[in-house]
């Protein structure tokens, strides 16, 4: 089996066996996540439960990785991140108080064992980076791969799965790079979420919270930067791991800034929860993306270790999934705006914003007359 798949196999084993006590224990203690109008479930859900993949992965590293003072800093670090975001499930915590402390949290990491961006690069030419502006640019990607990660944990299965299979690439990347004690954390991170996936996914008996999602977001921004910085991966190889949520996040804030939109109040707005709105099920839109996100995957492992024109034929192939993935999207929405704006308009009657509703839920606000935020 190897050193990866027993890391993968001991993680997934402990982290879903784990999470049977973990679910009586925050349902002990009410922590649920009631619905509300964002929601995507309709009865409470016992949340933090991916306090076990927490512990399934704090279980399993030290067993298979020599710890040095370094590594025991960068675990105090990660549980610098992991605690507020225990707390933010207990009992909300500022997204402020948040982001403080994981900016804190990478920045000190990314200067403690040297994870700096060395170069960006694109098949071909390749940009060095001066040292400030490096650490500055990989504490600027951990921090946001927390939150994005974060962002997109929002159905059935999907931080999960792209937890399993982005740790699962890195741990191949990181091994062929040399790097052996972060290739086996990878797998170990890949098996601790692929073992709460069955908790989660296709029907979802307790929801990860911000303990998971943000743990995993932390943790799969340093593995990367270690696969650049320490293994010579480039860049842009580590960043198409991340591609489908990255993508998605980005798309999504950047569609509500052109609308003049607060891009910190709470929406629906993300094209996966489009495809839910759309009448999609929780499977089929999980397994739509993490098909993407798989694509993506190849395209990084294939861009880390190819000739240039391999790299193209990569990003370019990225780049026409992710579009269709989004046009996918909004394709209906778009259609029946413009059905509905121009019935209104024929029967003499305003456009104006407003709601309108399906299977319950908010389906979608016309494109018209956006003025207002939030």
């Amino acid at each position: 089996m190897g050193i990866l798949g027993f890391a993968f196999a001991a993680a997934l084993a402990t982290s879903g066996l784990l999470a049977f006590p973990v679910r009586r224990l925050v349902l002990c203690f009410g922590i649920v996540d009631r619905p509300n109008a964002r929601s995507s479930h309709h009865v409470p859900i016992p949340r933090a439960g991916g306090l076990a993949i927490v512990l399934g992965i704090a279980v399993t590293i030290p067993v298979l990785v020599p710890l040095d003072l370094n590594a025991a800093g960068v675990g105090l670090l990660i549980a610098v991140v992991t605690a507020p975001s225990f707390l933010d499930d207990i009992r909300g915590l500022s997204f402020k108080t948040r982001l403080v402390a994981q900016t804190a949290a990478a920045a000190a990491v990314v200067v403690l064992i040297g994870l700096p961006v060395r170069a960006l690069d694109l098949p071909g030419a390749s940009l060095e980076l001066p040292s400030g502006l490096g650490m500055a640019l990989a504490v600027l990607f951990v921090v946001a791969s927390c939150n994005f990660f974060n962002f997109m944990d929002g159905i059935n299965g999907l931080a999960a799965g792209q937890a399993a299979l982005t740790g699962a690439t890195l741990s191949a990347i990181l091994h062929r790079a040399g790097c052996g004690p972060a290739a086996v954390v990878a797998a170990a991170v890949a098996g601790a979420a692929a073992g709460f996936l069955p908790h989660n996914f296709p029907a979802a008996r307790v929801f990860m919270g911000d303990v998971g999602s943000v743990t995993l977001g932390f943790l799969l921004a340093l593995l990367s930067q270690a696969a650049h910085s320490r293994g010579g991966v480039p860049w842009t190889a580590v960043v198409l791991v991340h591609a489908a949520f990255l993508f998605d996040t980005v798309f999504t804030l950047g569609k509500r800034a052109w609308r003049g939109e607060s891009l910190v109040s709470p929406h629906r707005e993300h094209n996966y929860q489009l495809l839910v709105r759309d009448g999609w099920s929780h499977t089929a839109s999980t397994l739509t993306v993490l098909a993407v996100s798989a694509g993506c995957c190849a395209a990084a492992y294939l861009y880390a270790w190819s000739r240039d024109w391999i790299r193209w034929a990569a990003l370019l192939s990225t780049a026409t999934v992710l579009t269709s993935y989004a046009l996918a999207a909004h394709r209906r929405r778009v259609v029946l705006q413009r059905f509905t704006i121009g019935l209104r308009t024929k029967l003499g009657v305003k456009p104006r914003l407003e709601t309108w509703e399906r299977h319950g839920h908010t389906l979608m606000t016309p494109l018209t007359d956006r003025t207002t935020s939030g």
